[in-house]
């Protein structure tokens, strides 16, 4: 039934409950992804494709390129979404589903550029709300923003690219070492960027739904960035907060090098940082360790617990991890290589399985037949082999396993590894440092060098970049995919070639709902024995009260809204409403609940108790509605819809038997008489359906029938201050003192009868003794004239109505208020009205 709240009745005491993580939710199983390639040059101009989403399952190298040795690819085309001008060299992206937009950041890449009048402080943002293509809706620039939380204006670093910097302190002094050509085909040397690889700009970026943050790693400060992703591009630098993660507590101490970040994930509430020690001081491998941190997304300051950390001296398949370096130690004969660890992607699995990426640092610090980074020098002599790494790390048991250690397992023999992360040219290590999760689908994205399918290598697959789908169950090759083929001078070879990997997934959908129930104890508690109400219609409305959807509660009272298009649509169960978002306002309405026009399912009912639910969730049980005129109202602020996902459940509407306030005149016999007033249901006597807004006196107790006596005493009645020792005389006129409450925002009237002629009704002339408003406000007291033939020496019944309704009787049904009767004596002193006779003398 769509509830997050179930009520179950034995002996069938069994109950489902689905959950899921919005950060991770997805309509289909075959999503888009988006991903980047990088190319050489300044970038201005430069019309190549750069950022390009492609189908997940699309296989085979993209039919714009052809093979190593000529042969057309057959691969579907991958959907341009901006060109390299556009955004020049760039790596982390984050999607935010609800928004459909992409956050891209600006990363340093040797031999590639920035865009044009930016640098490695901008993001990029694009609509995908019409799929791809996208739109680009603009740029960001972060550098130099002020952090809310305090510290450092944001730096993201710098490189020297010419244009007079090639004359600072300890650079060569000759420009052509820095200047990026146009074009993309020109080696180039950029000598300031080797050093810098790793470095400046923006590492990972992630996005967590429940949050609406985004996250990223400054890989110049080693800071975790949190940006506020409600706010619109023009607004998005205006609430930024960094948190330095060398200052946070417990963060690792590294040994003969520096911490450097890159990678950051959400998974589960929590945020994860990967990063590692450089050993770039003492260039020893020993000092070079892995770690994931974890940190409290709502209060990074606290800083990090070690969720999983190993050394990175392990056998690499003949081509091992080296320290850190700034200067060019690569070796080897065609291709160069000199691996350096990134830990550059974490994902995580539903079972909580954890996946590493590497990517090799020596991969965005060397080109493709391209300068090495020796100033002046013409040869073209640097292509690069990068050797990356891909791990998982089992959860056995809530313990963290490297593969091939503890119950983690290999797959691969020769590698000793759980992945067939070889590169179509049979080396061993082709991982390019960039993963995506479809969690649920037991696959892994994992941006390679050469994709390739299982079992197969060759010449087909040299020389291009793209990603391989693996099989998280046994590390197989499920599916291949190039983008482009990299072995010409504008791309980067068997470099890192290519960014993140990035789905682009539909918002969770949100839901609102879900009770309309018989409270029928009237104690405003769902209780395991009340029953829903069917057939009355809710109406969802916007906050300026425009109807956007309707349903009607089914057989067990339950109605839903949802966003969800893949829902289908029935009397009480309402999707595909596009209108409907989280951190928006909304009402829900169930239209007269009350009045001449109540809805036929509600007959005899009316509003129970409001917020009076019971246990430790009080809101889970009660009812959320009060009364607005005669509809029963619920504002959903945009706190109760919090995130995307957000299937709030808690918004429930009860009714109970109708609760009335009857008079108490004594009612003896059908008919009227002497003493004998018509007060009984039987003879439709005074009733008020209470509503505790308006009211006479402190209190307004419920009755089932009217509870008539002699003394007109079985009510308590306390609106009117009589004492009993008024003097009720012909021709007088008293004050008699009353209070009242109206709060229903509406005018309250008051209305009086005294039956003066003792005939046990009020319908003779002058027996209404009181017709007032509180329009401004009520008088003090009431004030009566005795009329002077007033019968007298008999109880007489006195009845006061209060209520919103105008012309009212003394008998009858009303919609609210209260009704008190009392009984009053006429009498008459000798002292003031008998006959007197004079006699003159």
């Amino acid at each position: 039934n769509n509830a997050s709240v179930r009520f179950v009745q034995a002996s069938d005491c069994s109950v489902d409950l689905g959950l899921f993580d919005p950060n991770v939710f997805s309509s289909t199983a075959a999503p888009d992804y988006v991903s980047n390639i990088r190319v050489s040059g300044s970038s201005v101009g430069n019309t190549l494709s750069s950022l390009e989403t492609v189908h997940y399952t699309d296989s085979e190298l993209s039919a714009a390129f052809t093979e190593y040795y000529g042969a057309q690819g057959t691969g579907p085309l991958a959907s341009t979404d901006a060109p390299l001008s556009s955004i020049g060299s760039v790596w982390g992206k984050a999607f935010q589903p609800e928004q459909k937009r992409l956050f891209v950041g600006s990363t340093l890449w040797r031999h590639a550029g920035f865009a044009s009048g930016h640098g490695p402080g901008t993001m990029y943002l694009f609509d995908y709300t019409n799929g791809s293509p996208a739109s680009m809706l603009g740029s960001v620039e972060f550098q130099g923003v002020t952090p809310m939380n305090g510290g450092p204006n944001l730096d993201f670093g710098s490189v020297c690219r010419g244009g007079g910097c090639e004359n600072d302190p300890g650079n060569t002094g000759v420009e052509s070492d820095y200047t990026l050509p146009d074009d993309a085909t020109v080696p180039n040397i950029d000598l300031d960027a080797f050093a810098k690889a790793g470095k400046v700009g923006f590492g990972a970026l992630d996005y967590d739904a429940n949050g609406d943050k985004i996250w990223a790693i400054n890989l110049a400060q080693k800071g975790i960035i949190e940006i506020d992703a409600s706010q619109d591009l023009a607004s998005l630098t205006g609430n930024i907060k960094q948190y330095l993660i060398t200052g946070l507590p417990n963060v690792p101490v590294c040994t003969g090098g520096e911490l450097r970040p890159w990678a950051i994930q959400v998974h589960k509430g929590k945020g994860y940082v990967g990063c590692l020690c450089d050993g770039l001081a003492s260039q020893d491998t020993a000092d070079m360790d892995a770690y994931v941190l974890s940190f409290d997304l709502a209060n990074p300051a606290a800083g990090f617990t070690n969720v999983f950390s190993f050394p990175l001296s392990y056998d690499k398949n003949g081509d091992d991890w080296n320290p850190w370096s700034d200067t060019d130690m690569s070796t080897g004969g065609n291709w160069k290589h000199y691996a350096q660890p990134i830990l550059s992607a974490i994902e995580f699995d539903e079972a909580d399985n954890m996946y590493l990426s590497f990517m090799d640092r020596w991969g965005i610090q060397a080109g493709y037949d391209t300068h090495p980074p020796v100033s002046g020098t013409a040869s073209t002599s640097e292509k690069a082999q990068s050797s990356g790494e891909l791990f998982k790390v089992c959860n056995t048991n809530g313990t963290l396993e490297l593969e091939g250690t503890g119950a983690c397992p290999t797959n691969y023999p020769v590698t000793n590894e759980f992945f067939n992360d070889k590169a179509g040219d049979a080396h061993n290590e082709g991982a390019g440092g960039a993963l995506c999760m479809l969690q649920g689908s037991k696959q892994l994205l994992v941006q390679l060098v050469d994709p390739h399918p299982e079992g197969d290598t060759g010449s087909k697959y040299w020389s291009t970049q793209g990603v391989n789908t693996f099989s998280t169950v046994d590390g197989s090759v499920q599916n291949w995919y190039s983008n482009v083929f990299s072995g010409t001078e504008e791309y980067n070879g068997k470099g890192v070639g290519m960014g993140d990997i990035e789905l682009l997934l539909d918002p969770a959908p949100v839901e609102v709902g879900n009770y309309v129930w018989n409270d029928t104890n009237k104690n405003g508690v769902q209780d395991p024995d009340e029953v829903g109400l069917a057939n009355v219609q809710v109406d969802l409305l916007d906050s300026l009260d425009n109807v956007l959807a309707q349903a009607t509660t089914n057989a067990n009272g339950y109605y839903i809204f949802s966003n969800d298009p893949s829902g289908t649509t029935t009397a009480s169960h309402v999707y595909n409403i596009s209108t409907l978002k989280a951190h928006t306002k909304y009402k829900l309405r169930i239209a007269n609940a009350q009045g001449s026009s109540q809805q036929a399912a509600l007959a005899g009912l009316v509003l129970t108790n409001s917020d009076t639910g019971a246990g430790p969730n009080m809101d889970l049980n009660d009812n959320d509605a009060t009364l607005a005129g005669n509809d029963a109202m619920i504002v959903v602020q945009p706190t109760d819809i919090q995130s995307v996902g957000s299937n709030n459940h808690s918004f429930d509407i009860g009714f109970k038997l109708v609760d009335y306030d009857w008079g108490d005149l004594p009612d003896v016999a059908a008919g009227t008489a002497a003493g004998d007033y018509e007060s009984l249901a039987a003879n439709n006597g005074p009733r008020h359906i209470i509503d505790p807004n308006i009211r006479l006196g402190s209190t307004n107790t419920s009755e089932s029938d009217a509870l008539q006596n002699s003394n007109a005493d079985g009510d308590t009645d306390d609106g009117l201050t009589l004492s009993g020792n008024e003097n009720w005389v012909p021709g007088q006129t008293l004050s008699i003192p009353f209070s009242a409450t109206n709060t229903t925002g509406s005018t309250a009237q008051l209305e009086a009868w005294i039956d003066w002629n003792g005939d046990g009704d009020f319908d003779d002339a002058g027996e209404m003794v009181a017709d007032l408003d509180d329009a401004a406000s009520f008088p003090p007291a009431l004030l009566i004239t005795v009329p002077t033939n007033a019968l007298q020496s008999q109880p007489l019944g006195f009845r006061v109505r209060i209520s919103t309704t105008d012309n009212m009787t003394p008998l009858g049904e009303i919609s609210n208020g209260e009704v008190e009767d009392y009984l009053i004596t006429v009498s008459c002193p000798a002292s003031s009205c008998l006959p007197t006779t004079w006699t003159k003398h």
